[in-house]
């Protein structure tokens, strides 16, 4: 009887070294396929809730619309994927750091150049604040 336990205590333990074996096998075969690194971009526009509340939604949306219009072609042309918009805000993946700043650098020069025609942002007096 305690040769049969003796048996079966190893048969059981060899068993679960090979399940354990099996199991860091398969974590292994998921991080490769599944786990990437990226990096996130959010993009926000500063004082459109006052801007909202100030001019109105018909003018916030407008606002919107552009900075939208701007951003999202920019982060794609850098092969970002917007991920989704919330409110104001844009936020997107890139799988190369470099990239994503390149990408941010384009959106904000390309605002800054749109700021710079207008003269204002809202709540502002000169193109950028400090």
């Amino acid at each position: 009887m305690e040769k049969n336990r003796n048996r079966l205590e190893s048969a059981e333990s060899d068993n679960i070294e090979e399940i354990l074996r099996e199991i860091k096998r398969l974590e292994k075969i998921i991080q490769e396929k599944f786990k990437k690194q990226v990096t996130v971009l959010f993009t926000d526009i500063c004082g459109y809730t006052k801007y909202m509340d100030t001019r109105g939604d018909v003018n916030g949306r407008a606002m919107l619309q552009k900075h939208n219009d701007i951003a999202m072609p920019l982060i794609e042309k850098h092969d970002g994927m917007v991920i989704k918009t919330i409110g104001d805000a844009i936020m997107a993946t890139f799988s190369n750091p470099l990239v994503a700043v390149k990408s941010s650098m384009a959106i904000q020069n390309s605002l800054y150049d749109i700021i710079c025609k207008s003269q204002a942002l809202p709540g502002q007096s000169g193109p950028l604040r400090n």
